[in-house]
């Protein structure tokens, strides 16, 4: 559980990269998105919109530092600025507890006496780029060109030592352990209550500033251990965990989570998936594609959803890139699973040592398949807090702790809850609309 120095730290962004211009989407993919006309609204939701719109208006130059959040005041001192300002959102303010730490923003003055605006995001290639791409898309939207007001900076060093400066090690994980990631607070709320009806005990608690970790010991001797993390391991992020955990000696790694779909507009909210086949998916080209023993379809075969991809970026999962997913096969998508997949798989073939996978999913959205009316309006991840979104997210996650809990061996599957048919559902929201 112990964290490098925070002079340690600091020294890892000396090597600092600035992204070109030409390293990200061009502004035509926007209006070929999946999300179609919402998703302007789904990258309002991330930004600082007031402020950034202060900056692009004045002249005011706007730069994205890929460095953790938490310590991202003691950082841009480190390297010179002053009279920092942080900016308050309502999703930053929103942030409690040990969920994911938000990107952070500040007004700012370089050793120049420039002012600027400051993002600060979690240091993972991809996650910088997801978020570089959002501001992008802004900029294009309010007729600015990015590239004469904004500077990405990434930190390579950061990047590639992400689990040993975080303090991912043996205080959290222990030889034999079965991860769980993902959805684990839910879980958490379950194995409290077998630890009060005697299922189960709790053997230990930790946490450092970046993780959590629960560990449960079954009566069959088997450990169990919730490891639930204080940022967002967006993309790439998940496989260094990924790899990690496989070095710590993780006898099985469980990822459940949230997707996208590519079946159609009803299952989102309402169907479980456990793929087993995995692409990784870089725009419109596929890098890799394996195939892995996913546990939770030896327990349950009935949720085999077959191939799954993970991209670097929601700003292209454009009508294009779902075509190409949707000809190899692919049922969902999203940023990190098959990270985590091609990490096990690529530990289990150099390693005489070998991790189980499991990974069990539902879908939040639904990705159209081109930009024709369909007849319907159903959620996405810029619909996905409407109180009816979360209604149908609580019973989905419901049924999905019900198979985990069937997975670990704690109890047989419980009856589920029933849910509207979509149709009454979408007729609620254009009532609520």
């Amino acid at each position: 559980m112990k964290t490098v120095g925070f002079s340690e730290y600091v020294r890892l962004h000396i090597n600092a990269r600035r992204a070109e211009d030409d390293q990200f989407i061009p502004p035509a993919w926007y209006k070929q998105h999946t999300m179609r006309d919402d998703l302007y609204a789904f990258v309002e939701q991330k930004l600082p919109t007031k402020e950034l719109e202060q900056a692009l208006f004045n002249g005011i130059p706007v730069e994205i530092h890929g460095t953790h959040p938490l310590y991202a005041t003691e950082i841009m001192l480190s390297v010179g600025y002053t009279d920092i300002e942080e900016i308050h959102t309502e999703r930053t303010d929103f942030y409690v507890g040990f969920s994911p730490l938000p990107p952070r923003f500040f007004w700012a003055t370089d050793k120049t006496g420039q002012r600027k605006l400051l993002m600060a995001v979690t240091p993972g290639k991809d996650y910088v780029a997801h978020f570089a791409e959002l501001v992008r898309y802004f900029c294009h939207q309010h007729f600015y060109d990015p590239s004469k007001t904004l500077q990405i900076v990434r930190y390579p060093d950061v990047e590639t030592e992400l689990t040993n400066w975080s303090g991912l090690d043996h205080g959290f994980v222990t030889p034999g352990d079965r991860i769980i990631m993902g959805h684990v607070t839910e879980l958490e709320q379950e194995m409290h209550a077998a630890v009060a009806q005697g299922e189960v005990t709790l053997l230990s608690n930790a946490q450092n500033p970046f993780y959590g970790s629960k560990r449960y010991r079954t009566k069959t001797g088997e450990v169990i251990n919730l490891v639930s993390a204080h940022y967002s391991y967006w993309g790439n992020m998940a496989g260094l965990i990924a790899e990690r955990l496989c070095e710590l000696g993780a006898s099985e790694i469980i990822y459940v989570s949230k997707v996208g779909t590519l079946t159609n507009a009803d299952d989102v909210y309402s169907r479980v998936f456990a793929p087993v086949r995995f692409a990784a998916l870089d725009r419109e080209q596929i890098s890799t594609v394996v195939q892995v023993e996913n546990t939770l379809c030896n327990s349950y075969p009935e949720l085999n959803s077959n191939m799954h991809v993970s991209v670097a970026t929601i700003m292209e999962e454009t009508f294009r890139q779902r075509e190409i997913a949707s000809t190899i096969g692919s049922t969902t998508i999203d940023m990190e699973t098959a990270h985590i997949a091609l990490a096990i798989d690529k530990w289990n073939k150099n390693s005489t040592t070998k991790v189980r996978f499991g990974s069990l999913h539902f879908a939040s959205d639904y990705l159209h398949p081109d930009d024709k009316p369909c007849g319907c309006k159903t959620f996405n991840l810029a619909t996905d807090k409407t109180a009816l979104a979360m209604e149908k997210h609580s019973v989905v996650v419901s049924e999905m702790m019900q198979y985990m809990l069937g997975h670990i061996g704690l109890t047989t599957l419980k009856p589920l809850k029933t849910v509207p048919a979509l149709d009454h559902q979408l007729q609620l929201l254009a009532a609520a609309a």
